[in-house]
């Protein structure tokens, strides 16, 4: 997946996140009331941890993206107006006259 394409990421993260909502609601119905927890919700929980985890990673990465291209922008236009003053404010050449026409030295 494209690191600047937050909205997929999130999108995809949060129907996953629904997802096990629902499998931890519907997955106890058909089970018996215990005072203990259960593998499967177990599983279900440490799933939402990993889950909720990777939105807060994609998150970061596409700040650190932004953050970069931000900073890569800024030496660009930097090196740009660098140029513009050297091409602004270089030495002209002398330009002679003779009699068999003008020459630059």
């Amino acid at each position: 997946m494209d690191q600047t394409a937050v909205g997929d990421r999130a999108g995809l993260g949060i129907t996953t996140v629904l997802t096990e909502i629902f499998l931890l609601e519907f997955s106890d119905k058909g089970m018996p009331k215990v005072s203990y927890m259960k593998a499967a919700e177990l599983f279900v929980v440490v799933s939402f941890g990993f889950i909720f985890f990777a939105l807060v990673e994609s998150a970061i990465v596409y700040k650190a993206t932004f953050w970069s291209a931000l900073k890569e922008d800024k030496r660009e236009l930097e090196k740009a107006e660098h140029v513009e003053k050297v091409i602004l404010f270089s030495e002209v050449p002398e330009v002679e006259t003779t009699r068999v026409g003008l020459y630059c030295v």
